[in-house]
């Protein structure tokens, strides 16, 4: 229907459930719309947002925020950290999302030229070959909106340079932690269940972390050194001796790694201790 993610939706969801694990229930469309100050149709794409980066999911009652709905809102709920954004984006990302135009872009649009509105809508058309022109439409412009109006527009995954023209960029080593690039790992090892990963995986494949972050095979292992450093090999452990190049994991649990990035942003802890505490 066109409509993006907000992170005031989100921040409201964070409390309102434990309350009202009813409220998005169809049949109680009225009183969502009341609580969220919201329209009907916004109502339903919120939930349908919050179902596909896993935040919320289905329980007796009706909804509840997940285990990793659970750790924002107890580091994060009004959800200012930059890693709580690149979550988001790379959870979106990935093919369990079921996002398409979303994926298609993080693990396609791989050009680090300036480009049109109208070049990733033709681009999306033929990705897409058995939509409607229309609900392409309406769906790049949701995923566009959630770019480009919420905190998401701060990782230079997508820049507006003028009205028609856009970029995407390499993010800075500065924006991304090195537990988020954990993170990205872990849920790849986990969505493909697999427990050794190849350098050249990590790099190309889809849903990989080169292609939705959008860095090369350089940065990569600059990220991987660090983590190796900094987590003492714990919870991935790279080795390139005699030309092996592969990524051991050690901790399959995207959870505890999302925790391990906030005690120590947010609990100001050292690597070190936020490591034993999640372990």
């Amino acid at each position: 229907q066109g409509f993006g993610i907000s992170k005031e939706w989100f921040e409201d969801t964070m409390y309102v459930l434990d309350e009202k694990p009813y409220i998005f229930n169809k049949k109680y469309n009225e009183e969502a719309q009341s609580v969220f100050g919201i329209g009907k149709n916004k109502v339903e794409a919120l939930c349908t947002w919050l179902r596909a980066i896993g935040i919320v999911g289905k329980s007796q009652q009706g909804y509840r925020l997940t285990e990793l709905g659970q750790i924002i809102k107890k580091y994060d709920p009004f959800f200012k950290r930059k890693g709580t954004w690149w979550l988001i984006y790379i959870l979106l990302s990935m093919r369990n999302a079921k996002v398409d135009l979303w994926n298609y872009y993080s693990n396609y649009w791989n050009t680090g030229h300036p480009f049109e509105k109208k070049d990733l809508f033709d681009f999306f058309v033929q990705k897409c070959t058995l939509a409607s022109e229309r609900s392409i439409k309406n769906g790049m412009n949701a995923v566009l909106a959630s770019m480009l109006n919420t905190p998401i527009k701060e990782l230079g995954v997508i820049t507006k340079i003028d009205e028609n023209l856009f970029i995407r960029k390499m993010p800075e080593n500065k924006d991304l932690h090195p537990a988020i690039v954990a993170f990205g790992i872990i849920k790849f090892a986990e969505d493909y269940n697999e427990d050794s990963i190849s350098l050249q995986e990590l790099s190309n494949k889809i849903d990989s972390i080169g292609r939705l972050l959008f860095i090369n095979q350089y940065n990569i292992v600059i990220y991987l050194d660090k983590i190796n450093d900094i987590y003492d090999r714990k919870i991935l452990a790279y080795s390139s001796a005699a030309g092996y190049d592969r990524v051991e994991v050690r901790l399959k649990d995207s959870n505890k790694i999302l925790e391990l990035y906030y005690l120590e942003i947010i609990k100001k802890l050292s690597s070190y201790e936020a490591l034993e505490q999640i372990l």
